[in-house]
Order: structure tokens, then C-alpha cells, then sequence
């Protein structure tokens, strides 16, 4: 009688000869870019399957150690995977006596991939959590230079700028982020505390 081999092991079968597949162009590249569509089909759903949603479950349960393991493979083969960088982002937030940082991978996602908004955004985010307020408003500012219809890079360019006490630069950019769509009104009502939401001139919009 033929051995039958159980669902779950074809899967790992099958997942580990798309991983094998994947690993010399892997090398080649330093990675994968997670925006773009030059990498085998169905490598990056395989990657976020097994290691996504895994090691989202990891850091909410407080094993860090194992969620970054799963953030570091992903980040591996897609550098600028934002839900990874978030993940890492997380991780080195709420593991504060480890000393883990996660500017690194974000350098890394940049000096692979410079063109993606995104990922100067999410860095921007983490930068401005840490409270390094001038380094974030930097990397939004790039955020913007990269997509400058994102109304989230404008939105939390201008949080930065109203805690730097820039209330003039934060009205701006403030607008900028409303007439994109952005949904919140926190940046407006900080503003309002500061007195210093007012209207544009036409050639700061």
C-alpha cells in the first residue's frame, strides 16, 4: 500500500521547495521588493502565512524573541514589507530591556528600495514613538517627496511640527493632509489648542 503523506506535510513540502526555489534569486537581490512584482509567484502570501499573522500573535502574548524571528524572515526576503517593519517597529517598542532597535531594518529596506513612500512613513512613526521628533519629520518629509498625495505622510508630519512648536509649518501641512482625504481631526483640534489653526495663503497650499 502507498505511503499517504498527511495535508500538513505536502504543505511544508510544498512551502519549503518554493522557499529553496526563491533562495538564489533571494541572494542576488538582497531581497525582494514587497511593492514591485519581480519575485515567484505566491512567495510573498507564503511568507506573510507562516510568519505574519504567527508572529503578530507572538509579540501580543509577549514573546518577542520568537515574533522577531518571524519579522527578521519575512524582512529577509521583502527588506520594505511594511507589515514586517511594523512588526519589528512593535517589537522593539514594547522590548525596551533588550535594547533592540529597528532602525536598521528600515535603513536597509532604504538603501535597497529609496523610491517607496511607506517605508519612510512607517520609520517617521516608530522615529516619532521613540520621541525623536526631528529625525520623524525628516523622514515624513522624504515620505512626501516620494508620494506627495499621501495624506497620512502630511498628517503626521504635522503632529511633529505642532510638538516642535512649529505651528505656522503645521497649519500647512495640516492642510494639505485634509484636502487629501486624511479623516482625523486630532491635527486640527491641536492646532485649535495652540490657536494657530488658520487658514492658507494660496501659494502654501
Amino acid at each position: 500500500m502507498a505511503h499517504q503523506w498527511p495535508k500538513q506535510g505536502i504543505q511544508l513540502i510544498l512551502w519549503l521547495t518554493l522557499v529553496l526555489g526563491a533562495m538564489p534569486a533571494l541572494a542576488a537581490v538582497k531581497g525582494h521588493d514587497y511593492y514591485g512584482n519581480n519575485f515567484p509567484a505566491g512567495l510573498l502570501k507564503n511568507v506573510e502565512k507562516y510568519h505574519l499573522a504567527p508572529g503578530q500573535d507572538k509579540l501580543m502574548h509577549g514573546r518577542y524573541s520568537y515574533a522577531m524571528a518571524d519579522a527578521r524572515f519575512m524582512l529577509a526576503y521583502f527588506p520594505n514589507n511594511p507589515n514586517a517593519l511594523k512588526l519589528a517597529m512593535e517589537i522593539a517598542l514594547q522590548w525596551p530591556e533588550h535594547n533592540m532597535e529597528a532602525e536598521p531594518y528600515f535603513e536597509k529596506a532604504i538603501d535597497a528600495y529609496p523610491q517607496h513612500s511607506e517605508t519612510y512613513l512607517i520609520y517617521g512613526v516608530y522615529l516619532h514613538r521613540l520621541g525623536k521628533i526631528e529625525d520623524a519629520a525628516a523622514k515624513y518629509k522624504k515620505a512626501i517627496e516620494q508620494d506627495s498625495r499621501s495624506a497620512e505622510a502630511y498628517y503626521n508630519l504635522g503632529l511633529a511640527l505642532v510638538a516642535l512648536d512649529r505651528f505656522d509649518e503645521a497649519n500647512v501641512a495640516a492642510h494639505k493632509a485634509y484636502a487629501l482625504g486624511h479623516p482625523l481631526p486630532g491635527l486640527k483640534n491641536e492646532l485649535k489648542s495652540h490657536d494657530a489653526w488658520q487658514p492658507v495663503k494660496k501659494n502654501e497650499k
